[in-house]
């Protein structure tokens, strides 16, 4: 009696194994299958006269936002301005003064994650 209670016990705990492993095995891959990434950034019109207003518009995949740098062409610390926070896709009206790039990072819940890409609004 106390054998066939053990071989009851031990063929029902390879069964739920086995069907464990099944079920693990069927299981959909975790996370996002791919990598988060910039699909487009652009700036409408690409050439203004100064104080007109531009659009940019942006769409990125598998982000939790975005942060938007901007600043002359000619790189300057003091002449940089910085958006954060900004939805994972949409557009933003800027007018710029001057030739101005504008920058695109993206970002998820593990911090910056993906190449950032620029757009550039030229003047005349």
């Amino acid at each position: 009696m106390k054998k066939t209670n053990f071989l009851l016990l031990l063929f029902l705990l390879l069964a739920t194994a086995a069907a464990l492993g099944i079920m693990r095995s069927r299981a959909k891959p975790q996370g996002l299958g791919f990598s988060p990434e910039i699909v487009t950034f652009k700036a409408t019109p690409a050439v203004v006269h100064p104080g007109e207003s531009v659009t940019l518009s942006w769409e990125t995949r598998g982000t939790s936002s975005v942060s938007l740098e901007w600043g002359t062409e000619k790189p300057s610390r003091d002449a940089m301005g910085l958006r954060a926070g900004l939805p994972s896709s949409g557009t933003m009206t800027v007018t710029p003064m001057t030739d101005t790039v504008y920058e695109l990072r993206c970002y998820t819940v593990a911090g910056p994650m993906c190449l950032p890409t620029s757009a550039t609004v030229k003047t005349r």
